[in-house]
């Protein structure tokens, strides 16, 4: 019939959207397709399993959708194993999730933090999850045939979060540290702002600004330094990222550069009285800006600092 899909190809994505999810029992998923394409829940299970010849093509396009939520960390499954009654729970009340799709988990994070040590991300979930760092261990690498629920969720949420660029504070070596490849975004950020300069000059002058080695600076936005770095790096450059653009109530001096959305880069060319600054842009734009306007009650209730 035209338009539509052979029945085999919408069953293998189905199958494999379960071994990515975890799905032990096919309800659920059954449940979601019904619910997204409009078709019965029973028309779903019979593509599944084979019984027609032709499959509706809304369903192979909706198996191409969990998929991608799934590979972003996201769980469109509220509850992967479709029920947490009956045999599905633990004697516990623990609702459990698929032991090799829990390690393929694992590694997806692990890899995306660049393959630290292992045992960052088990002490980053024992203490997030109240469990002992040597269970979740057991949970990647002991081969257990089921694995709790909150501890995959854990992982899609962490990676999730990792992917949208939230700095993730781990612990390794009794220090705090974060995944080197957000203080190299970071970094190429400040770069991006045209304000210290580039290459070499960019990092001699985050060093004499933040006290972080030029060196090192440049090892981190190359990514030739380890997957972690400690994490007051990124807070000190974090600070510089905000000190860098344009404040009203900060105090400037000739010489001073700073940073505008709209005009890019600029230095202090000139002071003025009333708290005015001469700042030039490229091209020769100069423009009056407000400096030290907390010292004006008045100034400082304009500009949203009282």
């Amino acid at each position: 019939m035209k338009n539509r899909v052979r029945t085999n190809e919408v069953s293998r994505h189905m199958s494999e959207v379960m071994q990515m999810a975890g799905l032990m029992v096919p309800n659920r998923l059954h449940m979601v397709v019904a619910e997204r394409t409009g078709l019965h829940p029973t028309t779903i299970m019979r593509y599944h399993l084979g019984r027609l010849e032709s499959a509706d093509p809304r369903v192979l396009a909706c198996m191409l959708q969990l998929k991608e939520e799934l590979e972003r960390g996201e769980q469109p499954f509220e509850d992967p194993l479709g029920t947490c009654s009956r045999e599905d729970a633990g004697t516990d009340g623990l609702c459990w999730h698929s032991g090799p799709a829990a390690r393929a988990w694992f590694d997806r994070v692990l890899a995306f933090m660049q393959d630290p040590p292992p045992v960052v991300l088990y002490r980053h979930l024992a203490k997030h999850l109240d469990l002992d760092v040597d269970t979740v261990a057991h949970f990647h690498e002991g081969g257990s045939r089921a694995v709790p629920v909150a501890v995959v969720r854990a992982l899609r949420e962490l990676y999730k979060d990792m992917r949208s660029g939230e700095p993730i504070v781990f612990e390794w070596g009794g220090k705090d540290v974060v995944l080197t490849r957000h203080v190299a975004e970071l970094i190429e950020t400040i770069a991006g702002l045209r304000v210290l300069g580039n290459g070499v000059s960019l990092y001699a002058n985050i060093q004499a600004i933040t006290g972080i080695e030029a060196g090192d600076l440049a090892s981190m936005a190359s990514g030739a330094t380890g997957p972690l770095v400690e994490a007051r790096i990124l807070y000190l450059l974090c600070a510089l990222h905000g000190w860098l653009h344009y404040d009203p109530t900060r105090h400037y001096e000739v010489g001073d550069v700073l940073f505008m959305d709209d005009l890019g880069a600029g230095r202090v060319v000139g002071k003025c009285h009333k708290e005015k600054i001469l700042v030039e842009f490229p091209g020769g734009i100069r423009r009056l800006l407000r400096e030290d306007i907390h010292l004006d009650p008045l100034l400082a209730y304009r500009y949203g600092s009282a």
